[in-house]
């Protein structure tokens, strides 16, 4: 039975960052176990390359006809995943599952769980978990502590931000660059804010 509408979780634990991106890994290949033999399970997006999720990251497991495997805008979204930063010690995740992922919200709680058992996982419904910070989109959260951490172009990063607002809302948003020169102008506007001229 596949999942019939967005489901969206948050879990707590004891884990590593890099641990998540082992777990997604693990996790397109439980997909792709149940998927038909047509398709194929991918970890993205396509921009991410790292063996830890930064703090605000988001990425996912993608379903694509193995014919066009290589092709990203074929890719469908199936489980999302972004590292939130929390208050007390441990990691906090936003889990979002879409309609692609071919198994029920119980059937990957369990696996999730299973997977877990010795990093203490909680999975909630709710939305509970203590932040440092709420963005209104982490994305946009993760666009800022680049800018803030790097001082280049924010053009570097326009990829690797799309496909990051991807996983989160399933789809490209309705005029992406603009999208993304609101999220830059957001975060110039903050660090004017926290550093006023002289």
């Amino acid at each position: 039975m596949l999942m019939e509408t967005l489901a969206h979780v948050c879990a707590f634990l004891t884990a590593n960052s890099g641990e998540i991106v082992q777990w997604l890994h693990h996790l397109a290949d439980f997909a792709g176990e149940r998927l038909p033999a047509t398709d194929v399970a991918l970890v993205g997006p396509h921009t991410f390359s790292q063996v830890r999720l930064a703090p605000f990251e988001t990425a996912g497991v993608f379903v694509v006809p193995r014919a066009l495997a290589h092709e990203n805008p074929a890719r469908r979204i199936a489980v999302s995943v972004t590292h939130l930063p929390l208050y007390q010690p441990g990691i906090g995740l936003d889990l979002r599952v879409w309609s692609s992922f071919p198994a029920t919200l119980d059937t990957l709680t369990a696996e999730f769980c299973t997977h877990f058992a010795q990093a203490n996982p909680v999975v909630s419904s709710v939305a509970n978990l203590q932040l440092f910070e709420v963005p209104q989109l982490a994305c946009n959260r993760w666009l800022a502590d680049q800018l803030t951490a790097d001082g280049s172009s924010p053009h570097r990063y326009y990829y690797a931000w799309l496909e990051q607002y991807r996983c989160l809302r399933g789809d490209y948003p309705a005029d992406p660059r603009r999208n993304f020169r609101a999220a830059v102008s957001a975060w110039v506007r903050a660090r004017a804010r926290r550093n006023p001229p002289a």
